[in-house]
């Protein structure tokens, strides 16, 4: 079973919880540990909630062979999140993340997948983004990574065609190559790019950095939270 067919069938029992992602960062991995099981810490508003834990790193996902290591390219987790939230798996997916890249961030923004929240944010903020269920935490991101892309720019949704095409382009497919196998027209491909260019402010030498981070591999890590019912 590949790594990102494995993702979906670990996720696929976990309807309602909460999904935490990130690249795979001990320290990062260390501290949600601490802040977790540490809940009656902020108890203040967590409603005197009891929750769960699973912290589940992709390089220790089982597949066919035993402890083979497992990665994905960004622009495979991006469709595998995008599957998640079609069929609705999750109640939240948290996307926690570095404020390093703002082509990341923008593109990840666009996509309403998840809720973008920053590292760098203080530890309540962190905390209670991660356990309370609030409307601001939906599709949308943290006040530091707003910060970061610009917080007085309106950001528009990329549409299904434009992701489609940026995530061709990453995998170094020509034009032509796109439009035999999707039947969509050389034109109409360029057209997606440049609304997609447009809608994240990006220029050429900005999306051909973004194109070359959608093609890294990266180790990625999932946190699973469950409510434990009273």
């Amino acid at each position: 079973m590949s790594a990102s067919n494995s993702l979906i069938h670990y996720n696929s029992i976990n309807h309602g919880a909460r999904l935490i992602v990130f690249f795979s960062d001990f320290p990062t991995e260390t501290g949600l540990n601490y802040l977790i099981k540490n809940t009656s810490l902020h108890s203040s508003y967590l409603e005197s909630k009891s929750y769960s834990m699973d912290i589940h790193s992709m390089e220790s996902i089982k597949s066919n062979k035993e402890n083979q290591p497992h990665s994905m390219r960004v622009y495979d987790l991006i469709n595998h999140l995008l599957v998640l939230k079609r069929r609705g798996t999750y109640s939240q997916i948290i996307f926690l993340t570095e404020n390093h890249n703002i082509e990341s961030l923008k593109l990840f923004l666009s996509l309403n997948i998840f809720y973008l929240l920053s590292k760098n944010e203080g530890v309540d903020f962190i905390h209670k983004s991660v356990f309370k269920t609030i409307n601001a935490i939906g599709p949308g991101a943290s006040p530091k990574v707003i910060e970061k892309i610009g917080g007085d720019e309106v950001h528009k949704s990329l549409s299904q065609r434009e992701w489609f095409v940026l995530d061709s382009l990453s995998r170094n497919l020509s034009p032509s190559t796109i439009s035999k196998t999707s039947g969509i027209s050389i034109k109409t491909i360029s057209a997606h790019k440049i609304n997609a260019m447009n809608k994240l402010r990006l220029t050429s030498p900005q999306l051909l950095k973004l194109l070359m981070r959608l093609a890294e591999i990266k180790s990625i890590s999932t946190i699973t939270i469950k409510e434990v019912p009273n």
